[in-house]
């Protein structure tokens, strides 16, 4: 965690870090304050405003690994409209769902990282789904 620039004996809110730019924390109530205004900010709101910050984060990271959500989402979905073709209809529930997951596994190393391994082990964790199935290890 970092420390508040404005207040460097906190670190922040409920274990999150405070955002830098928008707002840090003050008192020991847990109160962020404005930083332009020194208004206090109530703590529902400094904790929805950390939340956001961790999810950009995360936004971020899926990013650099899996490429742009528009170009995975454009791929992913052309895959899946190519399954609608043959008998798609004639499949089970969870027949459509693995290969949904695959496509959408198919589609993030097709538009970001071909070599990060989780997708791949996800693929053959759904088709090992679907082949214990068949072979009535699980249902």
């Amino acid at each position: 965690m970092h420390k508040s620039q404005e207040y460097p004996e906190c670190y922040g809110i409920y274990g999150i870090p405070a955002p830098l730019m928008t707002c840090a924390i003050c008192d020991v109530s847990h109160h962020c304050r404005n930083k332009a205004t020194g208004k206090a900010i109530p703590t529902d709101h400094a904790k929805a405003m950390n939340q956001a910050s961790g999810i950009e984060s995360i936004l971020k990271e899926r990013g650099n690994r899996y490429g742009p959500f528009d170009g995975h989402a454009r791929i992913t979905q052309n895959i899946k409209s190519a399954m609608n073709d043959g008998n798609w209809n004639d499949l089970s529930s969870s027949h459509k769902e693995a290969l949904e997951m695959i496509a959408h596994k198919i589609g993030r190393i097709l538009n970001g990282d071909p070599n990060y391994d989780d997708n791949w082990i996800d693929i053959a964790g759904y088709a090992t789904l679907i082949e214990k199935q068949l072979n009535g290890e699980s249902k």
